[in-house]
């Protein structure tokens, strides 16, 4: 890491790249100044920032204030679009995590795992929040020669770096990451994203004869002035009835409705396509979130899905022909960075639209979860982009959902108090009946009169008490164990990486010699796990190099096949879990620790050095190691090879 100066200088330089100011950062006020026009401020000499032409402090530009609607009234509009989600998503399959983006279609818009959240009742006012969206567009000044493909990237961060560059992925968490949309435009490099997936890999995919309706491809159409979508998932004149397998996509029957008008989405083509099994596993690895991908292919002229929000940060990469977006600010506060997908807007249910481009190959569009839109090809080609999703269901508040109910049981079992009885008579004075009851006076002079303005004071005690209980229960959040629950699950989601350039085709056979050096075949690709559950602690080693490609994503869609994915969770976890003695966990810590990245590991260890497990084991660490070997966990390196610090070079000599 480099020094503070070094951090604000970096983010300065993006800051300045952004504003156009040439890449210069030696005057950090110029670039600060810059900003602040771009926000319609100005800048006085003293440093007092304030909106052009407006008395009002800098930063309320856009603020709108809203009251909750109670919880008996029926939202409508976007106010209540989080409510009839899940009504609007039945034919929708859900996406996953990686969760549908773009007119998204429809799913994946609707392709949220959770029920649709309430809003909550009460006439308290929402804090002033401002709702002013302000997209940032950046042109990539590159050509062909300037740049290097995808899968010439192996790790993480540089394959994000790749999607978004010129923005350096600092600049991008510092000041757009969830607050604005992002539009990168190639006029200089409209090959950027060749080799990615086509429109001919699609036909090749069909060709195979197994890819199923639903599961692997959609076949709909969209009717803008009606607003109506239909799903033509069959190979026939007719739809199949409702309990009948899909079948397989017949190649002709796709491509002559495509002919016709009709929208293909191919779903998850990172299961096929080898390009995109390699982008999504790296950015897999650098966002530590399950990454989705689809691909949406449009006939000339047509628009495939009505303006909707997804519960997904979106990237779009537009691969071929062109394609209109709309991009919508949004019009309450609760829809900022939304938990669930809604369901389709009207034209006038719809904010200010912040954003209207038509993207063409090589472009990049980032849109933060919630940001409501809709895309239409444009009259004289097709349309062909792919949308990676990422963090679906990813929020503070899903960790706390977790901690929270394990906090209380774990408090519950310390705390006397938590399980003392209730007031014998609290449904007396606590319930909405009772907190109608008492009103505010309008007016100090009516303050005093009969009951109103005073609160019954057992209320108060009742209240007071709650918020004791709940202060204790803080001092029991389980907070490494819920996110070591969460880095497990998202091990056993992630797509098995691609091997690295240059290592072994084959793993070791045998107990490895102490003087092999051994290191982490890639970084974030297993976790140390202490498991208290059993009789006697475990330690656990858990990995994702035994999960199957072909199943990322996937979701069940009836019970037979939930029972048949649990079945094959339970095969996959048991190949990507290795269990060894509790005495084994500093070894098997120091193993996890060499090559994998953190401050303070080792590029590698040597066999022959490590340290015996503690007393009462007899494990060796040969047996420790090839286990790991055989798991994929580990690999073995030439230290000739490593780039050694003083401490590598130390311990290799």
């Amino acid at each position: 890491m480099g020094s503070k100066e070094d951090k604000q200088r970096k983010i300065l330089l993006g800051l300045a790249a952004v504003l156009g100011l040439d890449g210069s950062a030696d005057d950090p006020l110029a670039v600060l100044k810059a900003t602040a026009e771009t926000l319609g401020c100005t800048v006085a000499d003293d440093g007092t920032t304030q909106l052009a032409d407006d008395p009002e402090p800098a930063g309320t530009r856009g603020t709108k204030r809203r009251r909750r609607r109670s919880s008996g009234a029926a939202e409508e509009g976007p106010a209540g679009a989080a409510d009839e989600a899940a009504e609007e998503g039945d034919e929708e399959e859900d996406e996953s995590e990686g969760g549908e983006e773009e007119e998204d279609d429809d799913d994946a818009s609707h392709s949220s795992d959770g029920e649709p959240e309430e809003a909550e009742g009460g006439d308290e006012e929402m804090e002033d929040f401002d709702l002013t969206v302000e997209p940032v567009r950046i042109e990539d000044p590159r050509t062909p020669s300037m740049v290097v493909g995808s899968t010439d990237i192996d790790d993480g961060e540089g394959m994000l770096q790749w999607l978004i560059s010129p923005v350096d992925t600092e600049t991008f968490y510092e000041a757009i990451h969830e607050d604005a949309p992002l539009l990168i435009e190639r006029k200089e490099n409209r090959a950027y994203f060749d080799g990615l997936f086509s429109k001919d890999e699609i036909d090749r995919l069909l060709k195979t004869g197994n890819m199923q309706y639903q599961f692997n491809v959609d076949v709909t159409s969209f009717s803008a002035a009606g607003r109506k979508r239909v799903n033509y998932n069959f190979n026939g004149d007719a739809e199949q009835a409702e309990e009948a397998a899909p079948e397989m996509a017949d190649a002709a029957v796709v491509w002559r409705r495509f002919d016709e008008g009709c929208s293909v989405r191919i779903l998850h083509p990172q299961r096929f396509c080898d390009p995109l099994w390699h982008l999504v596993a790296r950015l897999e690895s650098f966002l530590q979130c399950p990454v989705g991908c689809n691909s949406y292919l449009t006939p000339a002229g047509t628009q495939g899905f009505a303006p909707h929000w997804d519960d997904i940060d979106a990237f779009v990469l537009q691969l071929e022909g062109q394609k209109r977006w709309r991009l919508y600010g949004p019009t309450d506060p609760e829809h900022v960075l939304p938990r669930f997908s809604s369901r389709d807007f009207a034209d006038d249910e719809l904010g200010e639209c912040v954003l209207d481009v038509v993207l063409q190959p090589g472009d990049t569009l980032y849109m933060p979860r919630g940001t409501v839109h809709q895309a239409e090809s444009l009259p004289d080609s097709h349309s062909l982009h792919i949308t990676i999703s990422a963090n679906q269901q990813r929020s503070w508040a899903v960790f706390l959902e977790e901690a929270l109910p394990q906090a209380l049981r774990l408090a519950a079992q310390a705390s006397r108090d938590l399980r003392r009885s209730l007031p014998r008579e609290y449904f007396e004075y606590m319930g909405v009946a009772h907190e109608k009851e008492v009103e505010e006076p309008e007016d100090e002079d009516d303050e005093g009169e009969g009951q109103s303005g005073h609160e019954d004071p057992r209320r108060e005690a009742f209240t007071a008490q709650c918020a004791e209980l709940i202060e204790t229960i803080m001092h029991h959040m389980p907070l490494d164990q819920v996110a070591d629950q969460l880095a497990v699950q998202f091990l056993q989601q992630r797509m098995p990486p691609p091997p690295l350039k240059g290592a072994p085709a084959s793993k070791p056979a045998g107990p490895p010699a102490k003087g092999t050096w051994v290191q982490l075949a890639q970084p974030g690709i297993a976790r140390l796990v202490i498991d208290t559950e059993g009789p006697e602690p475990i330690a656990e080693v858990h990995h994702c190099m035994a999960n199957r490609r072909d199943l990322h994503a996937k979701k069940p869609t009836d019970e037979q096949e939930a029972l048949e994915e649990d079945l094959e969770a339970v095969a996959v976890e048991a190949a990507s879990t290795i269990e060894f003695p509790i005495e084994c966990a500093e070894l098997v810590d120091i193993l996890l620790s060499a090559g994998s990245g953190e401050p303070g590991a080792p590029p590698a260890v040597q066999v022959g050095e490590l340290p015996q497990p503690e007393a009462g084991c007899d494990v060796a660490p040969e047996a420790v190691v090839q286990a790991l070997l055989e798991a994929g966990v580990l690999a073995v390196v030439d230290p000739q090879q490593l780039e050694l610090g003083p401490a590598g070079d130390d311990a290799a000599a």
